[in-house]
């Protein structure tokens, strides 16, 4: 799904989960390596097979 955001530009959601809890909107990507992290982090890091990390905040 597209979404405008104004100005011309979009957002994409790749899938959205209704819950009775809310909505879940999930973004997918086609990566390789790792994903460290619980709910008990703020931070989740992913690992690239060739050793590149990404710190991801979960808020």
């Amino acid at each position: 799904m597209y979404f405008s955001k104004g100005g011309g530009e979009f957002s994409q959601i790749d899938l959205v989960l209704a819950t009775t809890e809310g909505i879940i909107v999930f973004e997918v990507k086609d990566s390789n390596g790792w994903i460290y992290g619980n709910s008990n982090y703020t931070n989740w890091k992913q690992t690239y097979r060739n050793g590149k990390n990404i710190v991801s905040t979960t808020q």
